[in-house]
């Protein structure tokens, strides 16, 4: 089994337990003052996790019921059998914001490809002698959808904990930052942040994963790739939604995005620009501009 893989079923297994511990600690978790929607400064929410999860680090996957892993997404992997992997790999322990120096966020940045913002969590894990670190997004919000990260900065892949807490009650539910992204992109100021949704996650979670007969099961997702597309290929999904807001709506819509009316004047004024231009001068501006795009 590759180190990928094997990284994969313990990861899958030590969120789903962690998912049933942090359900059983409810209460405690209630006691907790919530900031707005952003769960980047919970900085209690990540204390109070970070000591559940160190409490439990040497039971969450030993004393699992679960014997075995199958991804059906993959139909080539064989079935996992899990007492390979507790072998394999141990949780040695849990790093917040303030303990991840440069050496972890230097680590974090080649696992991810990309510069990766300070994570909430990170696990430090022991793999085959070696050292490795898993980071950890923490989603917390009274609704259901919020802001996600800004998407330059998401990893498809990375584990988040998404919290739903009210006054009276609080639910928890635990997967891929991918399958939390409903199909709503933001593009405030900064950049574009897809939205992220507590019953997204909790939705998938029911229809997609499935612990039968000691053996969990992750179902497949055929709207997977609708996703991807978003995080791969966001900027001509905007141009698609500015296309057709401009070319085929004939209304205007309750409280649609900002930029909607600046787009709609920009419009007007590139067309009356552009149709001024000769034949040859117009196939001209579109080399131009085509030359310009950055992928």
């Amino acid at each position: 089994m590759t180190l990928k893989n094997k990284i994969n079923v313990f990861m899958t297994i030590f969120m789903y337990e962690l998912e049933v511990k942090l359900s059983n600690s409810r209460e405690k978790l209630k006691k907790i003052t919530y900031q707005l929607d952003e769960a980047n400064t919970d900085r209690y929410l990540k204390e109070c996790i970070k000591e559940i999860i160190e409490k439990n680090k040497n039971t969450l996957v030993k004393n699992t019921c679960i014997k075995s892993f199958r991804d059906t997404e993959f139909s080539e992997l064989p079935i996992h059998q899990i007492n390979c992997i507790k072998n394999h790999i141990s949780l040695i322990k849990v790093l917040l914001p303030e303990n991840i120096n440069t050496s972890v966020m230097s680590k974090l940045n080649h696992l991810n490809k990309k510069n990766t913002v300070l994570p909430d969590i990170v696990l430090e894990l022991m793999i085959d002698n070696n050292i490795h670190y898993e980071p950890i997004e923490l989603k917390s919000t009274k609704t259901d959808s919020i802001p996600g990260s800004s998407i330059q900065q998401i990893n498809p892949d990375e584990w988040v904990i998404f919290i739903k807490h009210t006054k009276n009650s609080l639910e928890i539910t635990t997967g891929r930052y991918i399958n939390s992204i409903n199909s709503k992109i933001q593009f405030p100021d900064r950049s574009l942040r897809p939205q992220v949704s507590f019953k997204e996650l909790l939705n998938w979670n029911i229809n997609h994963r499935q612990v039968k007969d000691n053996m969990f099961i992750i179902k497949q997702d055929n709207n997977i790739d609708e996703k991807l597309v978003l995080l791969n290929d966001w900027q001509n999904v905007l141009c698609q939604r500015w296309m057709e807001m401009l070319l085929h709506s004939d209304n205007i819509k309750e409280n649609e995005p900002w930029f909607n009316n600046t787009l709609r004047k920009f419009m007007c004024q590139f067309l009356d620009e552009y149709n001024n231009l000769t034949e040859n001068n117009k196939s001209k501006l579109y080399q131009t501009i085509l030359s310009q795009i950055q992928n």
